[in-house]
């Protein structure tokens, strides 16, 4: 299971790392059962009324407030995780902990929420092979529509007329932005549901019921196709049984609804996250699954990396047809995705409901959410309260994931003020100087820094102490050198023709190194006896001076195709290595 979710916080984790002294059992204990009365409300068909959703939200800020407490006993004691002495400090802390547990009990059992029956707690598994998405993948096609497409394509082409003018208008989901997709007639609803679908469902009363509760729109259609695809039966068979209800009349908002409950657990905070990025807004997909992974979303497996199962996470999202791909023309894997804005619209109402994610909008002056921000996004550049971050530093004190974008000169408070951050990420940040990432050392829970596109020039040397960085992005900056980083825990360095330091440098679990520069400041010799470190390198990417060595280049590249790197670029350009290498 994932360390973190949506729907229970970070409980997985918290108990996991709860110090092992017997002063802290009885607060273990709490937190067990805790953690099963949540669950319990995770199984798909599982209804919870307004009053069971603010319960379980109540019980994940109680989680939230633990971990962080903890984190904090991390910081101030150097990283040292477990004391001599609990002093009465401590002891009257847990004892607070176990009463704001006992008391959130109380409640449930009053109101009658403990009475709902076990669940299991085993998720589905998602083993889809990519190559049946990949291969699969179609350019976009209009159904049904050859009639409409002709006539706009005639009043567009017609040469006794100058102005050209095509107005396409209409509520989300009718898919509009694909040429003026009209609702479609119960033969094309067919054709497209089945489509999708691959005709595993047979019952003629089923496939009515799904095109009226449709009502012809494409986006619908497509989703409950990815439903009814499902090839777990016991789901499949619930996703049955909902459509056999009648509510015809909620349409779009019930088959999202319907959708999302279906999903694994872990998979709902992957989803869920996405409100995170703006609506039709390209996400990159290695960015998305690592900043997944740093939130502890992403369930550790020992058969795989984290990074297969965030990956096997992405395309069961598009499988469903819960986001969009987005290919390259030269490339037959996606390189991201998009979010309909209906289904972001969607995402952003689970997430406020949840207090997931905090968009700036909702920081308007005078009026802030009641509950603790855990996770913050900010555009400066469309903001109308200019100093929206300044003015909300205090509330913004507890935050695990900080995303801000557009220019944010002047705009950025101390980062020091972070300790629970996680995710840091500040692509295209436009006035983010090297100067106010001091104080970036004591965010000691820091997994994924993102300055991509940012206008920093250098990295301090106190981030060297960032044990726990799993991801670094500094490409499109003017950063050239590297610091000697301690983590033995850093998958993912991407920079542009940098240069890494010489000594040691702990690389076992690198996953991607791209770009580094070889040349006079950084020998073949050093990269090669770096590489040669790193067990589970699957893409490098490396630029060499003009004046390199050939016999050089040949060795080294001998090596790297010894070492089975999936990916080899050399700048920027994709190499495939023969049996002549």
């Amino acid at each position: 299971m994932a360390l973190v979710t949506s729907s229970t916080g970070p409980i997985n984790s918290l108990i996991y790392k709860l110090p092992s002294r017997p002063e802290f059992s009885g607060l273990r204990k709490g937190l067990e059962v805790m953690k099963q009365q949540m669950l319990r409300f995770c199984v798909p068909g599982v209804v919870t009324s307004m009053l069971a959703q603010q319960w379980l939200l109540k019980l994940r800020e109680i989680a939230y407030d633990v971990d962080d407490w903890l984190d904090e006993r991390l910081i101030r004691s150097g990283g040292q995780s477990q004391p001599q002495l609990c002093s009465p400090d401590v002891l009257a802390k847990i004892q607070e902990f176990s009463d704001q547990i006992m008391y959130a009990q109380n409640i449930g059992e009053s109101f009658g929420l403990l009475s709902v029956s076990p669940v299991d707690l085993k998720c589905s598994e998602v083993n889809m092979d990519r190559r049946e998405l990949f291969l699969s993948r179609e350019k976009p096609c209009l159904v049904g529509l050859g009639d409409p497409e002709s006539k706009i394509g005639q009043h567009l082409m017609d040469n006794k007329k100058n102005l050209k003018v095509v107005c396409i208008l209409g509520p989300g989901g009718i898919g509009k932005t694909t040429l003026a997709r009209e609702t479609l007639n119960e033969t094309d609803s067919k054709n497209l549901l089945f489509h999708h679908e691959s005709g595993s469902v047979e019952d003629d009363n089923i496939v009515q019921r799904v095109l009226k509760l449709c009502g012809g729109l494409p986006l619908a259609l497509v989703v409950v196709a990815g439903m009814l695809g499902l090839e777990d039966t016991r789901l499949k068979n619930l996703v049955l049984s909902l459509l056999n209800q009648d509510f015809a009349s909620e349409g779009i908002s019930k088959i999202l609804n319907m959708s999302y409950a279906i999903l694994p657990l872990h998979i709902k905070s992957c989803f869920v996250y996405l409100s995170a990025f703006p609506a039709n807004h390209m996400i990159n997909k290695d960015q998305l699954i690592y900043r997944w992974i740093a939130e502890g979303f992403v369930p550790i497996r020992e058969v795989e990396s984290l990074f297969d199962t965030g990956e096997k996470i992405f395309n069961e999202l598009a499988r469903r047809a819960l986001i969009q791909l987005v290919f390259e023309d030269s490339n037959h894997e996606p390189i991201g995705c998009t979010v309909h804005d209906v289904i972001h619209d969607f995402i952003l109402s689970i997430s406020r409901e949840e207090n997931f994610v905090t968009m700036s909008e909702q920081l308007t002056a005078g009026s802030y959410p009641s509950e603790t921000i855990r996770r913050f996004a900010h555009d400066c550049s469309r903001q109308v309260e200019t100093n929206i971050l300044a003015s909300s530093t205090l509330h913004l004190s507890r935050v695990r994931s900080f995303a801000v974008s557009g220019n944010c000169n002047k705009q950025m408070p101390l980062l020091s003020v972070f300790k629970h951050v996680r995710v840091l990420d500040l692509e295209n940040a436009r006035g983010m100087r090297s100067k106010q990432l001091r104080g970036i050392g004591s965010l000691l829970m820091l997994r994924y820094l993102g300055l991509k596109g940012s206008d920093i020039t250098g990295l301090p040397k106190e981030i060297e102490a960032l044990e726990h960085l799993s991801t670094l992005d500094i490409r499109n900056t003017v950063v050239n050198y590297l610091p000697r980083f301690k983590s033995a825990k850093l998958v993912s360095l991407l920079a542009d023709r940098v240069v890494i330091p010489e000594g040691k440098m702990d690389v076992s679990k690198l996953l991607e190194l791209v770009t580094i520069h070889i040349g006079r400041r950084c020998s073949i010799r050093t990269v090669s006896d770096l590489i040669r470190k790193s067990k589970q390198l699957r893409v490098l990417g490396v630029s060499f001076d003009d004046d390199a060595e050939e016999g050089d280049i040949k060795e080294f590249l001998r090596l790297v195709s010894a070492l089975g790197v999936l990916n080899f670029l050399i700048d920027g350009y994709t190499v495939k290595f023969t049996k002549y290498w």
